[in-house]
């Protein structure tokens, strides 16, 4: 089992986002691992549950 310990919110001087609370983590997988919108977004997909995580977790550092 992945251990989600070492995510945490997103946070701004103006905004939060406590994604592991108010996203559902499979939802925004099979979005990112979606083929058409991945393409429309010139991106790779995601291969898995953990890269997704990671996505949310550091947008600036994902492709």
């Amino acid at each position: 089992m992945i251990s989600f310990e070492k995510y945490h919110p997103l946070l701004s001087t103006h905004y939060t986002l406590d994604w592991l609370t108010n996203s559902n983590l499979k939802a925004v997988h099979e979005l990112r691992a979606n083929t058409q919108q991945a393409e429309l977004s010139g991106r790779k997909t995601d291969p898995d549950i953990p890269a997704t995580a990671h996505y949310i977790n550091n947008p600036c550092a994902s492709s």
